[in-house]
C-alpha cells in the first residue's frame, strides 16, 4: 500500500481523470481532481500544503513513485509541465489576447492561429473549453451580439478578476525554458544509426525552420515596416516577433552546420560543393 497522501489529479480530459482516479484510489491515495492548473492551484491552497499534484499525462507507475519520493523531500510535489506550461499559460495567453482586443471564441481561435499560436499553441477545442471555464470563473465576461442573418455571437472581454489575475501572473517568476529536442538526441547517436536517414531528417527540420523564418520576416515587414520608434503594445508585440525570428535563425543555421559537418564526415565528396549547398 502506497502512502495515503492526498493527490490532486490534473487533466482536461474527463475520461483520463476518471481512469487514473480509480487506479490511484486502489493504490491507497486520497484523490481530488481538477480540470486545469489554475483551478488546481486554488485547490492546493484550500487543501493545505501536503498535496502532491498528479499530472495525468505521466505514466501511472513511474509517476506514483516519483511523487512519493518528491513528497518526502518537499511537502508540495507536482509536475511543472502540467501546472506551469501546458495548462496555466493557456488561460493567461487568452487573457493577454482579449486584453489587446475583445472577441468571440472563433475570433480568438483565429488570432491564436495567426499570432499567439506561433509561440503558445492550442487547438480551437482547447481554447473554447478553457474560455468557458474562464467565463464561469469570472475572469472574462461574455456579451451576446446580434448579427443580421446569422446567429448571435458571444463577444468576450476581460473582467476585473481576469485583469487582477493577469497582473498577478505577470509579476510571478517564470522558470527559464529548457531545450528538449529529439533531433539533438538523434544527432548525438548518429554513430549508431543510418547516416543518410539522419541527414534527410536534419534537412527536413532545416527547411521547416527556414519556412517559419520566412513567415516571421514577412509578418515583420507587413506589421512593423521601417525603423520608426515603437512603444506600448506595438513594441511588446514586435519584441516577441523578434524573439521568434532570432530562434528560427539560430535553428536554421544550426541545422545547416550539422548537415555540413555530418555530410563531410560521411561523404567526403560533398566538400567539393559550395558552402551551404548540403
Amino acid at each position: 500500500m502506497i502512502d495515503s497522501a492526498r493527490i490532486l489529479e490534473v487533466d482536461d480530459d474527463a475520461t483520463v481523470l476518471a481512469a487514473l482516479e480509480r487506479g490511484l484510489r486502489l493504490s491507497g491515495f486520497d484523490i481530488e481532481t481538477a480540470a486545469d492548473g489554475v483551478f488546481a492551484l486554488r485547490a492546493v491552497r484550500a487543501m493545505g500544503n501536503h498535496v502532491p499534484i498528479w499530472d495525468a499525462d505521466e505514466d501511472s507507475a513511474d509517476a506514483a513513485s516519483r511523487l512519493t519520493t518528491a513528497r518526502s523531500i518537499h511537502p508540495v510535489a507536482y509536475s511543472p509541465r502540467c501546472i506551469h506550461n501546458d495548462v496555466v499559460a493557456l488561460e493567461h495567453a487568452i487573457l493577454v489576447s482579449l486584453s489587446e482586443q475583445s472577441g468571440s471564441g472563433y475570433e480568438l481561435a483565429r488570432r491564436f492561429d495567426k499570432s499567439i499560436g506561433f509561440f503558445w499553441s492550442a487547438t480551437h477545442q482547447q481554447i473554447y473549453r478553457v474560455l468557458k471555464r474562464m467565463d464561469d470563473a469570472g475572469w472574462v465576461t461574455g456579451e451576446s451580439i446580434a448579427q443580421d442573418g446569422r446567429p448571435d455571437k458571444k463577444v468576450y472581454r476581460v473582467g476585473a478578476a481576469g485583469r487582477a489575475e493577469l497582473a498577478r501572473w505577470i509579476a510571478e517568476p517564470t522558470e527559464p525554458g529548457h531545450l528538449r529536442n529529439e533531433l539533438a538526441v538523434k544527432i548525438r547517436g548518429a554513430s549508431y544509426g543510418d547516416m543518410a536517414s539522419l541527414l534527410a531528417e536534419v534537412r527536413r527540420h532545416r527547411d521547416e525552420h527556414v519556412a517559419r523564418l520566412d513567415l516571421y520576416r514577412r509578418i515583420e515587414q507587413h506589421d512593423f515596416p521601417g525603423s520608426r520608434p515603437r512603444s506600448g503594445r506595438a513594441l511588446h508585440q514586435y519584441l516577441v516577433l523578434r524573439g521568434g525570428i532570432r530562434v528560427e535563425e539560430g535553428f536554421a543555421d544550426w541545422c545547416t552546420e550539422v548537415l555540413e559537418a555530418l555530410a563531410a564526415e560521411a561523404y567526403p565528396e560533398v566538400l567539393t560543393r559550395p558552402k551551404g549547398q548540403v
